[in-house]
């Protein structure tokens, strides 16, 4: 980063900041950070930092070609679906959208601008979550009556899911969990802010994951000894006592519970997940299993090509009788491109993150928290037209595969 000019500096930034944006308006899911989506690829390439890999290029020629042709010839054309051509532009603009963002993640990372980056995302959450709080005690004080509260209770900053809210918040703190040049003042400052920020949420996915990645830390601390021992103990040191601390905090909000369920009523659905997992699960509008079931029976019926983009709320209401998404991930990727491609991706990205993990990427990018924080939500949402989602494929391809990647 030190050979960028400010104003480079300032307007990555800038996207960092507006990357925790992302709403629909108008039926199409549009975040801040797309307004700076071209600037940003200008000023990659004017700065001689925009490269990809032909491998990257020809498979989305290869795909966007084959996804369109699957909407039109083959559930239009052959299996009669009634498709929107609008909604199949408006998907395949959306693709487009993806894959620069995944373009831009390889950038970041080839060109280590990737860590600035994540550190100005992580920034934004902290100040997103503390709005969050000061919101939620204006609401309770009778001041204000915020759209930033979904149902009236739960949280979900610049984002129009709550679910969606924490998984994004989640990327920002796996930077504060497990970055080793942070102070632990800050450190602590950043988690406690941010787990705030979920809890507010009232997120039964993004508590889970917060449970998971505070695991995930106690046991980098237990395998993750350096070879000075001093060293090694005071940093066991510090990150024990942050761990105590946080330890503390959950003990004090179970035995505050009356307090806290008043305060923020959004705590409630957390809870009851503490209380009786199972019925938590599916109280309260949590349960996907209609969508699941749903989507199923889309990928059965459209198993190797899939429905294409553009086509899968229209063959699913046709299917099932209802219009709505897979609220998964997994599914809505295996629905719209078919299992054979959907599952060579996922299987791509498994073999990258086992390559990243055994030693030839940059540990320095904490992508394995971030993308267990993405994959976990990834159940429950479904975020295959998510920026943060292809930003952080596209850096695990770079750091995984760089050596051996030629410019073009």
């Amino acid at each position: 980063m030190q050979k960028l000019g400010w104003f480079i500096k300032l307007l990555f930034g800038t996207f960092s900041i507006f990357l925790v944006t992302q709403k629909v308006i108008m039926g199409v899911n549009l975040s801040f950070a797309d307004l700076l989506l071209l600037p940003v690829c200008v000023a990659l390439i004017y700065s001689e930092r925009f490269s990809l890999p032909p491998k990257v290029v020809v498979t989305f020629l290869f795909f966007s070609v084959w996804t369109l042709c699957v909407s039109i010839i083959i559930s239009c054309g052959i299996n009669g679906y009634a498709l929107d051509l609008d909604a199949v532009l408006i998907d395949y603009l959306k693709l487009f959208v993806c894959f620069l963002y995944l373009c831009i993640g390889i950038c970041f990372a080839k060109y280590n601008i990737w860590k600035f980056f994540l550190k100005k995302y992580a920034g934004t959450s902290v100040v997103v979550s503390l709005l969050g709080i000061f919101l939620t005690i204006s609401m309770k004080m009778g001041f204000i009556n915020s759209e930033s509260f979904y149902t009236g209770n739960r949280y979900q900053g610049f984002t129009d899911d709550p679910n969606l809210f924490a998984i994004m918040q989640l990327v920002g703190l796996s930077y504060y969990l497990f970055s080793e040049n942070i102070n632990e003042r800050f450190r602590l400052i950043g988690i406690t802010i941010i787990s705030c920020g979920v809890v507010l949420s009232g997120s039964k996915t993004g508590i889970i994951v917060l449970i998971f990645l505070l695991f995930g830390k106690n046991f980098s601390i237990a395998f993750n000894m350096n070879s000075n021992f001093k060293v090694s103990v005071k940093k066991m040191r510090n990150k024990l006592v942050l761990i105590c601390i946080l330890v503390v905090m959950c003990f004090t909000a179970f035995y505050m519970e009356d307090v806290i369920r008043e305060i923020v009523p959004a705590s409630n659905r957390i809870f009851y997940l503490f209380e009786n997992f199972e019925q938590g699960m599916t109280n309260d509008g949590s349960s996907r299993e209609n969508v699941w079931l749903n989507s199923l029976e889309v990928i059965n019926q459209n198993m190797i090509f899939g429905t294409g983009v553009g086509a899968y709320l229209p063959v699913s209401e046709y299917l099932t009788g209802q219009r709505v998404l897979a609220h998964n991930t997994y599914l809505q990727i295996l629905a719209e491109w078919g299992l054979p491609l959907g599952a060579t991706f996922f299987i791509y990205i498994f073999i990258s993150t086992r390559r990243y993990f055994l030693g030839k990427g940059n540990k320095d990018a904490y992508l394995i928290p971030i993308i267990m924080v993405l994959f976990s939500g990834s159940l429950s949402l479904s975020l295959n037209n998510n920026r943060i989602f292809w930003l952080v494929i596209g850096a695990l391809l770079a750091f995984s595969e760089k050596k051996k990647w030629k410019k073009v």
